[in-house]
C-alpha cells in the first residue's frame, strides 16, 4: 500500500481512510463529494462508507457547517404526490399534467382539429408527449364528470395516435432537438417516454370502448419500445446499460439490462423521468392488454426495467438532488445536469408509484430520499457548504 500526498493510504488506485464511527462526535454528517462539485449527504451510519461511483470521494462535515448552510439557504419546496397512491391502469393518471384548454400557454397552438402543436426554434410541431399528457388529463376529467363530451375529447386524442403511428410502431419527432449544447438529437428521433405515455392513453381508450383497434396500436408501440436502439437509434426505444457500465468496472455484470430512453441517442442519455414514464406505460399495458396484444411481454419487460433502474438509481443521487440524466458518465466533458424542481418532483412521484406497482424496496427508498431532499433547505445551499 502506497500513500498519497504523504498521508492518505492508496490501495489499488483507491484512496481510503478508515474511520471508527464511535470516534466521531455526535452531529457530524457524511458528504459525498464529486470531482466536479458536491454531492449526497447522509447522517453517519453503518451504510455510509460504501461509495464505488467513479469520480466521487467521501468526507465528513461537522454539524456547524451544515447548520450555517441551512441558515444561508432557508428555502423549502414541500413535495406532495401528483399520482394517486392507489394508481391503476384504468384510473386517473394525473390531473395536473397537460395544459388549460381555455388559455393554453404561448408555446402551444391548437391545430384545426384541436390537437396541440408546440413551438420550437424551427417552427410548430406535434409532440407525442404533449398530446398524450393532454389526453390523460382529459381522461381524468372524464372519470370525474362521466360526460359524453370529455369521453369524446379523450378518444379524439387517442385516435390521433392511431392515425399518426409509423409502420414500425413508433411516434417519431419531426424536428431536431438540442438536449444539451453538444447533444443534438437528429430529426426523426424517437422516445420511449412518448411510447410509454401513448400506451397509457391507449390502455384507457380500450377500457372505455372495448375496441381492439387501440390494443393493436398499443401492441405495435410496445414492440417498438422494447426493440434495441443500441446499433441504430431510429430502430428501437431501449438501450443497454453498456455505456454506463463501461465507466465503472463494478457495473459490468449489469450491462445487458435495458433502460427505456426518453431520447434514444449514442451515447446513451439515461434520462430518469423518461424511463420511469415509459415503465409506467408498460405497467399499464400489462394490466389491460390481452396475451394476443403483448400482456406477458409487457410484464416481463416491466420486471427487467425495474431491475435496471434499481441498479442505476445511485447514479442519479447527486448533490442532494436528483440528476436529470447520466450524460456526465457516458459523454465527454459534460457536467451533471440537475433536474428542475418539476423534474425532481416527477422523479419522486413516479418512483413512489412504481415502487407500489413493483414492490421494489429500492424504488421506495429513493422516492423517500428524493422527497426529503426537496423538503430540506440544506440542499438549496450545497454550494455554500462546499465553499465553507
Amino acid at each position: 500500500m502506497e500513500r498519497f500526498g504523504g498521508g492518505v493510504p492508496v490501495n489499488n488506485g483507491l484512496y481510503s481512510i478508515p474511520i471508527d464511527i464511535a470516534d466521531l462526535p455526535e452531529g457530524w454528517n457524511y458528504i459525498v463529494l464529486s470531482a466536479k462539485r458536491p454531492a449526497t449527504r447522509w447522517t453517519v451510519g453503518v451504510e455510509c462508507f460504501i461509495n464505488k461511483i467513479a469520480n466521487q470521494a467521501s468526507v465528513f462535515v461537522p454539524a456547524l457547517e451544515v447548520k450555517n448552510a441551512r441558515i444561508a439557504g432557508n428555502v423549502t419546496n414541500n413535495t406532495g404526490y401528483m399520482l394517486e397512491d392507489d394508481y391503476s391502469a384504468t384510473g386517473c393518471y394525473s390531473l395536473s399534467e397537460g395544459y388549460d384548454e381555455e388559455s393554453p400557454p404561448e408555446y402551444i397552438k391548437l391545430d384545426e382539429d384541436g390537437i396541440p402543436t408546440v413551438q420550437y426554434s424551427d417552427g410548430w410541431f406535434y409532440n407525442p408527449v404533449t398530446i398524450a399528457q393532454q389526453a390523460l388529463r382529459v381522461y381524468g376529467s372524464y372519470l370525474q364528470t362521466q360526460s359524453a363530451a370529455d369521453k369524446e375529447k379523450f378518444l379524439h386524442f387517442a385516435n390521433w395516435f392511431i392515425s399518426n403511428q409509423e409502420e414500425n410502431g413508433s411516434f417519431p419527432y419531426d424536428f431536431s432537438f438540442a438536449m444539451r449544447p453538444t447533444v443534438i438529437l437528429p430529426r426523426g428521433f424517437v422516445s420511449s417516454m412518448a411510447q410509454g405515455q401513448v400506451l397509457s392513453v391507449l390502455a384507457r381508450a380500450f377500457v372505455v370502448t372495448d375496441d381492439e383497434k387501440y390494443l393493436a396500436c398499443g401492441a405495435r408501440a410496445l414492440d417498438f419500445m422494447l426493440q434495441s436502439g443500441d446499433t441504430d437509434i431510429f430502430q428501437g426505444g431501449s438501450r443497454s446499460l453498456e455505456d454506463l457500465c463501461n465507466s465503472n468496472s463494478d457495473m459490468k455484470e449489469y450491462r445487458e439490462l435495458r433502460i427505456y430512453e426518453e431520447y434514444v441517442f449514442d451515447p446513451s442519455t439515461y434520462v430518469l423521468n423518461g424511463d420511469l414514464y415509459a415503465l409506467l406505460g408498460i405497467a399499464d399495458w400489462s394490466a389491460v392488454a390481452s396475451e394476443n396484444y403483448g400482456a406477458a411481454k409487457a410484464k416481463a419487460s416491466f420486471e427487467e426495467g425495474i431491475k435496471a433502474i434499481e441498479v442505476m438509481l445511485p447514479y442519479y443521487d447527486f448533490y442532494g438532488w436528483s440528476s436529470y440524466d447520466l450524460l456526465q458518465y457516458t459523454a465527454d466533458d459534460l457536467d451533471p445536469h440537475f433536474g428542475s424542481r418539476y423534474a425532481h418532483r416527477c422523479h419522486i412521484e413516479l418512483l413512489h408509484v412504481l415502487a407500489d406497482l413493483s414492490g421494489s424496496e429500492t424504488l421506495a427508498k429513493y422516492a423517500k430520499k428524493f422527497a426529503e431532499y426537496a423538503d430540506d433547505p440544506f440542499w438549496a445551499q450545497i454550494e455554500v457548504l462546499a465553499r465553507n
